[in-house]
């Protein structure tokens, strides 16, 4: 009996002990007062006496799915729980994804020199491209953006006549730029494509995920749409600079990634020498929160480098691409199956002192920990909320606040919207400790009387 095991001295001390703990606030009571409920009703407390606190579920909003319309749904929509610590809820977690949903493709690619021929196919293959992606939807749009790496020694050769033009025919250097917004307008796209250019940097790395990071954050000026499959295609055959990799010292960059929307009015990045690259978990964090997929299209020279990256994204394809990348629609297409035939259901901005976890009896859990789906069909799952007793060795209630209770969103990867959980920990403060009557005549002036019994003063 962890209750009376506690010694617990005060009505809050035992109701937090454990989930089942009640505390009796009867003034003659003589037992110990916190105990399991059922013990403290057999030696005589009052009903009326039991402090409880009880955890609370409500639905708040649960508009069922509709098959007929052409958008991603989940029920319910919205929830709230109040849970005390070591208590578990479990719910179920409908979801549905129509055969046919809006898609974003954007195209991310990297510009140095070495990477001259892939463009050149890439501008070929437009209305390839194009089919593909008609493929997963007929309402889709596509977008293009172009990096290298920062303007500043020593990625970049900063003598005069190398900054005009690092290479013949080729445009200056610069970090990143969105250069076609998300479009439906497939000949825009192919004639904006046509005229790009190469550009050039000294070292190997590249500055990717100062571009990754940017396609995430300026939602606005890339064009993602609320209710879209958001898909960044990645094409390089570098490996990449990383926060703190060492660069930072040597080209005097050292404030760390805002992780801010910094693209002027050309598209073109302004912070790249103001500051560092962004981290691995900064790039997966924040591609989750926008609900991004990246499919790295990588040559064999840096394939290793990006298949250990690909595995810290919960959901996220990787392909080799031939040295011209002639084979990107191919890998494109693989691509695009594998992610419409799995889901992966997360939670964001959970509190520390919860765990959540989903589970399936009808799909079939994937080594990744998605599940395998049936697109155009309801999908249901169960979802465990726990409330933790101890995080980090320390009682959840003794954690901040922010650490206890949050607006949790559960959502599948490939949708934009979700179920929004307003949970917490139960640690409220009894009642009765609010009413303390000082100096009581009950403890003859020395002491205080609270929840039923008296309380030494405090010298």
């Amino acid at each position: 009996n962890r209750c009376v095991a506690s010694r617990a001295k005060t009505c809050t001390e035992c109701i937090r002990v454990d989930k089942e703990c009640s505390y009796c606030i009867d003034e003659n009571f003589p037992g110990v007062r916190c105990d399991l409920q059922s013990n403290l009703i057999q030696y005589g407390c009052s009903s009326a006496g039991i402090v409880y606190m009880q955890s609370e579920f409500r639905t708040l909003m649960k508009q069922e799915i509709n098959k007929e319309w052409s958008r991603t749904q989940v029920y319910p929509q919205r929830m709230s729980m109040r849970l005390r610590a070591g208590e578990e809820h479990t719910f179920e977690y409908r979801v549905f994804e129509p055969l046919d949903t809006p898609v974003d493709l954007y195209i991310l690619m990297d510009f140095s020199y070495s990477m001259s021929d892939d463009l050149e196919n890439l501008k070929k293959m437009g209305d390839k491209l194009a089919e593909v992606v008609s493929k997963l939807s007929s309402n889709y749009t596509i977008g293009f953006g172009k990096f290298v790496d920062k303007v500043s020694v020593p990625q970049t050769d900063m003598r005069p006549e190398k900054l005009k033009q690092p290479w013949p025919d080729s445009t200056p250097p610069f970090s990143f730029k969105n250069v076609i917004r998300l479009t439906d307008d497939l000949s825009d796209f192919r004639n904006k494509l046509k005229n790009e250019r190469i550009s050039g940097n000294l070292d190997a790395p590249e500055g990717g995920f100062d571009a990754i990071l940017q396609t995430a954050v300026c939602t606005n000026d890339i064009g993602w749409r609320d209710g879209s499959t958001h898909i960044l295609v990645f094409s390089t055959e570098s490996a990449f600079h990383y926060e703190a990799d060492g660069m930072n010292v040597l080209d005097g960059i050292l404030p760390r990634n805002d992780e801010r929307c910094h693209l002027d009015r050309t598209g073109l990045y302004t912070y790249d020498v103001l500051q560092d690259y962004p981290s691995v978990p900064t790039l997966v964090r924040l591609l989750a929160k926008h609900n991004i997929i990246p499919i790295f299209a990588v040559t064999n020279h840096s394939y290793s480098y990006y298949e250990e990256l690909h595995k810290y994204f919960t959901m996220a394809e990787i392909g080799e691409l031939q040295e011209d990348s002639s084979n990107i629609v191919n890998l494109l297409d693989t691509a695009f199956k594998a992610i419409r035939s799995r889901m992966h259901i997360r939670d964001h901005n959970t509190p520390r002192a919860l765990n959540i976890f989903v589970s399936s009896e009808s799909s079939t859990l994937t080594e990744a920990g998605s599940f395998q789906v049936t697109r155009g069909e309801v999908g249901t799952f169960k979802v465990n909320v726990k409330a933790l007793e101890k995080v980090g060795g320390q009682d959840v209630c003794n954690l901040p606040k922010q650490d206890q209770a949050g607006n949790v969103i559960l959502r599948p990867s490939t949708f934009t919207n979700g179920l929004e959980i307003d949970a917490s920990v139960i640690c409220d403060v009894c009642p009765c400790e609010q009413q303390k009557e000082m100096n009581s005549p009950k403890c003859n002036g020395n002491g205080h009387f609270v929840c039923g019994h008296c309380e030494c003063k405090v010298n």
